[in-house]
């Protein structure tokens, strides 16, 4: 709805949200890689985990995707295994 509202073509849906969180990403892992600044903050990249992507035209579950911020039980078991080694390979290090 909010790309609608602002009157951004469909083309750009999927290139404009992949760019936007391209770049969240990079801001997350530059503040977690400045230890001095943020001793406890941790960033787990999960654009290398092939997540399945919606529909552009869903209104809900599609893909791996429940509805456009959270993912189905499938999705979230994706990401679960390879999160849980970064959680623990972290736990450890400390």
């Amino acid at each position: 709805p909010s790309l609608q509202a602002h009157g951004i073509a469909q083309a750009d849906w999927l290139p404009l949200a992949t760019l936007l969180i391209r770049k969240l990403g990079g801001m997350l892992a530059a503040i977690a890689a400045d230890g001095a600044s943020f001793p406890n903050v941790h960033f787990f990249d999960t654009s290398a985990i092939a997540i399945t992507p919606a529909a552009l035209d869903s209104e809900g579950t599609s893909g791996d995707w429940v509805n456009e911020i959270h993912l189905t039980r499938a999705g979230y078991r994706k990401l679960a295994v390879p999160w849980a080694a970064a959680i623990e390979q972290t736990m450890r290090a400390r």
